[in-house]
């Protein structure tokens, strides 16, 4: 039984990487106006491990279909350099 519940609590504190989808991440890192300081999940989720509840940057970027858009750009200036 300890046995188990030890496996249980190690699968459910690693769901929040096994839901990251890095393959976004490396959209935004492409970007050629990206700010250099957002370098890590965190730049999308409230984890900046990745995973789990996006911020407001996140939330924004899944809308735009997760492209870099104008208007991504000009709602967020902090996450790009002009």
């Amino acid at each position: 039984m300890r046995k188990l519940l030890f496996v249980a609590i190690i699968l459910f504190s690693s769901a929040n990487y096994v839901l990251a989808f890095p393959g976004f991440f490396k959209i935004y890192k492409k970007h050629p106006k990206r700010n250099p300081e957002f370098n890590n999940c965190g730049t999308c989720h409230v984890y900046k491990g990745g995973g789990g509840e996006r911020n407001e940057f996140g939330e924004e970027f899944a809308r735009q279909g997760f492209a870099i858009t104008e208007e991504l750009i000009k709602k967020f200036p902090d996450r790009f350099v002009k």
